[in-house]
């Protein structure tokens, strides 16, 4: 039962990583939803900094993702 719910929470978190990867607007939604669930006691600190890396990686990213796509040649 308790290897059950380690699953779970562990799919859980995941599912919320890959959503930092998504459109801009659905990542800062599960930002907000992570950080209220950490300020609810139900991600750790560890959780929540790991989550936390996912959202600024991604985000930084998007910053960038653009640039430098004219240089390509066809």
């Amino acid at each position: 039962m308790v290897d059950y719910f380690k699953n779970l929470f562990s799919r859980l978190v995941k599912f919320i990583k890959n959503k930092m990867f998504g459109k801009d607007k659905e990542r800062e939604d599960y930002w907000k939803v992570s950080k209220d669930m950490y300020e609810h006691g139900i991600f750790s600190d560890d959780t929540i900094e790991s989550i936390k890396d996912d959202y600024v990686w991604n985000k930084e990213n998007d910053k960038h993702k653009d640039k430098g796509r004219d240089d390509f040649e066809l």
